[in-house]
C-alpha cells in the first residue's frame, strides 16, 4: 500500500530545483547497487518492471546518470559533479545482468557498471553463499550437525520447515562471514555431504553466470565490466597473499578478457568489517582508482575514493526517490 507521506515527500523532492541544494548540501551523488534482475519468471532480486520504473523516473526528471569510471575520474581530478548525478552498479556477473539488466539500462541510456566474480565467469566456481542456499534448500534432512571451516567448530542446522530453512541459510552465511575464508571453497564438499546433497557439477540454472562474450557485448553497449575478486571471498577474512591475489588476478583477468584496464573495483559483501586499509592498498597497487562498499549512505565530497558507499536499490519508487534526491542526505546530516 502506498504511504501518502512518502509519496508527498518524493513529489516535493523531485520538484526542488537542484541549484538550491548545492550551497546547502555540497556535492553529492547516490550510487545504487543491484544484484539480480528478473523478467517475471524468477523471484530473486528486482523485477525488470520495477527497475524500468526507476530508470524512466530519473530520465523524466532529468537526473544525470554517470558511469562509475567517470565519477572516479571527476573525483580524482577534483572536478565538479553535474547536478543531480547518479551512478548504477550491479554485482557478481549472473546471466541476467547481461540478458536483462544490460539491455534495459541501454534502452534508457544509463551506464551500468557490472562487477564480476572472475572465477564465476571462468566456470571454475560459483559463489559460496549461493552454494550454501542451494545445499540447505535441496537437503532432504530435517536437520544435521555441520562441521565448520574453523577447526573444532560445528553448527546445528535446523531444516524442519521452510521458515527454519530460510533462517538457517541466513545464519550460516552470517557465521561464515566472520570466520577465516582461506579454505572456504575446500570446505564446501563437507557441507554437501552433511546435507546429503550431491555436489553439483556446475551452477544450477538459477545461478548461471554470464559468459565472457556476454561481458564483451556489455562493454560494447556502453557499460563497464569491472572486477569483484576471483572467488567472492571476504578480503578481511583472508591472509595477505590470498587477499592480494584475489584483487590482482581479477583485475588482470578482466583486462585480458575485455581489453579494458579496470580502474574501479567492488569489495565482496562490502560492509565496513569486510575490507581493511591493507585491502585498499592492494587495490591501489593493482591500478584501481575507485572502489565501492555497501555502506548504505549518499556519497559526498571527502569520501575515500577506495571506499565509496552504495545504496541497495529500494523496492519502492518512493524510497528510490528519497535516496536519489537530497532527502536521504538531509536525513543523514540531521541524524549527525
Amino acid at each position: 500500500m502506498r504511504n501518502p507521506l512518502k509519496h508527498w515527500i518524493a513529489a516535493a523532492a523531485l520538484r526542488t530545483p537542484a541549484a538550491l541544494l548545492r550551497p546547502l548540501l555540497g556535492q553529492f551523488c547516490p550510487i545504487f547497487v543491484l544484484h539480480r534482475v528478473h523478467d517475471g519468471s524468477g523471484t530473486r532480486g528486482h523485477s525488470a518492471v520495477h527497475v524500468e520504473r526507476c530508470l524512466a523516473l530519473l530520465r523524466r526528471h532529468r537526473f544525470r546518470p554517470l558511469a562509475l569510471p567517470e565519477l572516479a575520474h571527476r573525483l580524482a581530478a577534483d572536478e565538479p559533479l553535474p547536478p543531480k548525478s547518479v551512478v548504477f552498479t550491479i554485482d557478481d556477473g549472473f546471466a541476467d545482468h547481461a540478458e536483462i539488466a544490460g539491455p534495459l539500462f541501454t534502452r534508457y541510456d544509463v551506464p551500468l557498471t557490472c562487477f564480476v566474480i572472475t572465477g564465476f565467469l571462468d566456470g571454475t566456481l560459483w559463489p559460496w553463499d549461493d552454494q550454501i542456499a542451494h545445499a540447505l534448500t535441496q537437503s532432504p534432512l530435517p536437520g544435521f550437525t555441520l562441521p565448520l571451516p574453523a577447526e573444532g567448530a560445528a553448527w546445528q542446522v535446523d531444516l524442519a520447515d521452510p521458515g527454519a530453512r530460510a533462517a538457517a541459510i541466513g545464519a550460516l552465511r552470517k557465521q561464515l562471514k566472520t570466520d577465516p575464508q582461506d579454505r572456504l571453497y575446500d570446505w564446501l564438499p563437507t557441507l554437501y555431504a552433511a546435507a546429503a546433497v550431491e555436489v553439483p557439477e556446475r551452477a544450477p540454472e538459477a545461478c548461471r553466470p554470464m559468459r565472457w562474450d556476454d561481458a564483451t557485448r556489455f562493454v560494447a553497449a556502453g557499460h563497464t565490466i569491472a572486477p569483484h575478486t576471483v572467488s567472492h571471498r571476504i578480503l578481511a577474512r583472508l591472509g595477505d597473499a590470498e587477499s592480494r591475489a584475489e584483487i590482482t588476478r581479477s583485475v588482470a583477468r578482466v583486462h585480458a578478457m575485455t581489453g579494458e584496464a579496470p580502474r574501479v573495483f567492488a569489495y565482496p559483501t562490502g560492509r565496513a568489517a569486510d575490507f581493511t586499509a591493507r585491502d585498499r592498498g592492494f587495490a591501489a597497487a593493482a591500478g584501481i582508482d575507485c572502489a565501492v562498499s555497501t555502506e548504505p549512505r549518499t556519497m559526498v565530497a571527502g569520501d575515500h575514493a577506495l571506499a565509496l558507499p552504495r545504496f541497495s536499490l529500494p523496492d519502492s519508487v518512493e524510497d528510490f526517490v528519497q535516496y536519489l534526491s537530497f532527502v536521504e542526505l538531509l536525513k543523514e546530516r540531521l541524524r549527525r
